[in-house]
């Protein structure tokens, strides 16, 4: 049950006046209980990238009163707002934070509540993450893990203010940079409160002496290498934007590997990868993110996987379209499932059709299509994935 009175007297104005918030209830999934989100107003699932199943701050404390099913409510994080979440999971014994804990908390010194559990606390701040950081990470000490998130995700909400912490939530981006960098060193997170190369970097000069790398820039300057990942890596990620999101149990697993294939058919490099993943995990996986090794395992199955079948920087190939599409030469010259399918089309595509209902060939005699019971079709279609440009032995039809 919520303690409305603690609500109100802890809960920063900044979150309240958002209209960003829902209830929450807990749901068994694979033997363990997972907080989802439910909309106040219907009290039907909510979506973390949703506005529409989000409500006010008052509303969703008065249906979290009425219900006997809710526990409490919860804030969502969006693109929109300034806000940003820490969530320091297993940080706390007997009601006391860790020493490694109670530095994080100090350091960002904005308004940080205990969880639902009693076991970690939530810190929010107003900040976003940097390019290229990932979204939870194992490799802390005085915690089980740690997660960060500013969009498309929500935070239960208790009210139970941490003793000692602010009261209001303050800018913090510069400690979020640096977290994040020390979390995630592998994915080139690009500091967004630095104009000056990070130590180690390697930074693609500008004309004028102009460092800032921001993608929207760099595209400016085509012959730049780092311009060039830069747009590689946002047309990546607007191809994924528009592909099914990865949810557990409905594919995700699949989804997700297909999205790491993608980072590399757009030839992009480690670094752009994870940090296209980092933004897919948090932004297309419903809500339900891959820990970090995960990410990991997939990218390496996923490099390799491309690599084998000759489809590194596929999507990158005779751009000369008007859309920047590849051309149909240019397609029937991969020799992927793609290119098959072009070069069928090429050769025979003006005979045969399949028919994906009874699974049957389709052919033309001139008049109407036909049920192709002499296999000319798969003759064809096996040539094709041979790369045979010699007649069909069956042609003349």
């Amino acid at each position: 049950m919520i303690d409305a009175h603690l609500l109100h007297e802890n809960v920063p104005p900044a979150l309240r006046e958002m209209p960003q918030w829902v209830v929450w209830k807990f749901v068994a999934r694979d033997g363990k209980s997972t907080k989802v989100p439910v909309s106040a107003e219907h009290g039907w699932n909510a979506s973390s990238t949703d506005p529409k199943t989000w409500t006010t701050y008052e509303r969703a404390i008065e249906a979290a009163a009425a219900s006997r099913t809710h526990e409490g409510v919860g804030f969502v994080f969006s693109d929109t707002d300034p806000f940003c979440g820490i969530d320091l999971d297993g940080c706390m014994v007997d009601g006391v934070l860790t020493d490694d804990a109670r530095h994080v908390v100090e350091t960002f010194g904005s308004y940080t509540e205990v969880s639902p559990s009693g076991k970690g606390v939530k810190i929010f701040i107003r900040g976003k993450k940097p390019q290229g950081a990932g979204c939870r990470s194992n490799n802390v000490g005085g915690m089980d893990h740690i997660e960060i998130y500013d969009a498309g995700r929500f935070f239960t909400v208790t009210g139970q203010r941490l003793e000692g912490s602010p009261t209001d939530v303050v800018d913090a981006q510069a400690a979020l940079d640096d977290l994040c960098a020390r979390l995630w060193p592998k994915a080139g997170v690009k500091f967004s409160h630095l104009t000056t190369p990070v130590a180690g970097e390697t930074m693609c000069e500008l004309p004028g002496g102009d460092k800032d790398y921001h993608p929207d820039q760099l595209e400016k300057f085509p012959n730049c290498p780092t311009a060039d990942m830069a747009s590689r890596e946002r047309r990546c990620r607007a191809y994924l934007e528009k592909c099914p999101d990865a949810i557990s149990a409905q594919g995700g697993h699949d989804a997700t590997l297909r999205a790491a294939c993608e980072c590399f058919r757009f030839g992009l490099d480690e670094a752009a990868a994870w940090r296209v993943m980092g933004w897919f995990n948090t932004a297309k996986t419903g809500g339900e993110p891959w820990s970090d090794k995960e990410i990991a395992h997939k990218l390496d199955s996923a490099r390799k996987k491309v690599e084998a079948s000759g489809e590194v920087g596929v999507r990158l190939v005779d751009l000369s379209g008007p859309a920047g599409e590849m051309s149909a030469a240019a397609i029937a010259a991969l020799q992927t499932d793609v290119g098959n399918a072009a070069r069928l089309v090429q050769r025979f595509g003006h005979k045969i059709r399949y028919c994906f209902g009874p699974e049957q060939w389709l052919i033309w005699d001139g008049r109407r299509w036909k049920i192709d019971d002499r296999g000319f079709g798969q003759v064809a279609n096996g040539q094709t994935k041979r790369g045979d440009t010699t007649p069909c032995g069956r042609e003349r039809v």
